[in-house]
């Protein structure tokens, strides 16, 4: 075998090597990528539940359709928002990731809130787009039924 032989093998080894090596990284770093979506939304949802957990007897006073002051109703916003942000926000990451068998909790989240005091918050659901339209259909679901 000559000289040019070997090295040429050698170089195909090589990039072999370095191919493998690649794909190994891009596995690497997409799990690691995955885990900080999971991250945020952890993060996202424990602080909704934080101020669900400081604003509960608002929260059950909106549920029960009793009269709030303009505080009260000013929480019940802020709280509807960030239940909202935090649905679309987690609907995303799991159309992204093909995360399927969450979808079904997302809808019923979303039907739950259209029910709920937060059924104001329609807006959000429309302007969001396409791969939203499944939790608008769900929020109206819950409208409807808060009408009935």
């Amino acid at each position: 075998m000559s000289f040019d032989r070997i090295m040429q093998v050698l170089g195909g080894v090589a990039l072999l090597l370095s191919l493998v090596f690649i794909a190994y990284e891009l596995r690497i770093s997409n799990r690691l990528a995955e885990m900080e979506a999971l991250n945020r939304a952890y993060e996202g949802t424990a602080m909704i539940r934080s101020e669900m957990l400081t604003y509960t007897d608002v929260w059950v006073k909106a549920v029960g359709g009793d009269p709030l002051s303009d505080i009260e109703e000013e929480r019940i916003r802020r709280l509807c928002g960030g239940l909202v942000s935090n649905l679309h926000n987690n609907w995303a990451q799991d159309i992204l990731g093909n995360v399927t068998n969450k979808v079904n909790l997302r809808l019923s989240s979303a039907e739950a809130l259209g029910a709920g005091p937060c059924s104001f918050s329609r807006e959000s659901f429309v302007t969001r787009g396409e791969v939203h339209a499944p939790l608008l259909e769900a929020f109206d679901r819950g409208r409807e039924k808060l009408k009935q």
